[in-house]
């Protein structure tokens, strides 16, 4: 009779922790990465180098270890650079940080909206849209992220 009762329990509390979504409850919400700035290093033929300036936001409960960021940035609906990068930065629980990525564009590719470009560079902010994703742990799946806004422009350094 015991030995019942005892394979009785263990079978409810099985049961009832396999309808649990083990997956949901630890599966990350997207990091909100947004771009700070923009600023042009060094101008050359055919590649300009930039800083990019990224703030990001974990809106979970738990650290976010990032092992690695790809994304494609688009300034007013053109592409204008990717990246690939392993920034080896640990975000805390619902923190916040910023972090700086040097980036290369070519010269054609800003040629070829030269009017918007004219445009945008006038006002000193331009139009942004970035979508990539976050590996925070090698072995696991990539997390997708995308955001769109308004990105100041800062002018090479004299």
């Amino acid at each position: 009779m015991y030995k019942f009762f005892t394979i009785l329990i263990f079978t409810i509390l099985f049961s009832s922790c396999a309808t649990l979504n083990l997956n949901s409850m630890i599966k990350p919400e997207p990091p909100q990465i947004s771009v700070k700035y923009l600023e042009m290093i060094k101008s050359g033929w055919p590649k300009q180098h930039f800083k990019l300036r990224l703030h990001v936001k974990n809106p979970n409960a738990f650290p976010l270890y990032f092992a690695n960021l790809n994304f494609k940035l688009y300034l007013n609906q053109k592409q204008f650079t990717t990246s690939e990068s392993n920034p080896d930065t640990t975000l805390p629980a619902f923190g916040q940080q910023c972090l700086t990525i040097n980036i290369v564009s070519n010269i054609m590719d800003i040629l070829d909206g030269w009017k918007d470009w004219k445009k945008a560079i006038k006002q000193r902010q331009l139009n942004y849209r970035i979508v990539g994703n976050v590996t925070i742990l090698k072995g696991t799946p990539a997390i997708p992220f995308e955001h769109r806004g308004e990105v100041p422009i800062k002018g090479p350094k004299k």
